[in-house]
């Protein structure tokens, strides 16, 4: 039977890490700190959750203000991310006629479940 001295030096000692560095070390191409999010993909989510996280294209385009280019590439890093969702056009009479020609296959743009999580915890960089 183990004595109470034993068990309280047990409980009060550290457990010594094992050597080699242990299982909390990054691999050799990982960095410490991910990459920070732009302002535009900030600007878009931001957008995207005050109007309840699902939005068309022409008027996601419409009321974030970005060019074409710039709005394709905040939700193509959101993307990448998991925070959205690209939900893609079926074939359909009538589309906008000022729709930029990138956008002509995309129908929304929604938010998914990760992104609306770690949303309130993310800062912009600016």
């Amino acid at each position: 039977m183990l004595g109470n001295a034993f068990l309280v030096t047990m409980l009060t000692r550290p457990i010594p890490a094992p050597a080699g560095g242990g299982i909390f070390e990054f691999m050799q191409d990982d960095s410490r700190e991910s990459a920070r999010f732009s302002s535009n993909a900030l600007h878009v989510f931001g957008v995207l959750a005050r109007r309840g996280g699902l939005m068309r294209i022409y008027p996601l385009l419409r009321s974030t203000g970005l060019a074409p280019d710039a709005l394709a590439g905040a939700v193509n890093e959101l993307a990448e991310r998991g925070w959205v969702k690209t939900e893609w056009r079926h074939p359909r009479a009538r589309l906008p006629a000022d729709l930029p020609d990138r956008f002509r296959e995309v129908d929304r743009v929604t938010t998914t479940a990760f992104g609306r999580w770690r949303y309130p915890v993310t800062w912009s960089t600016r």
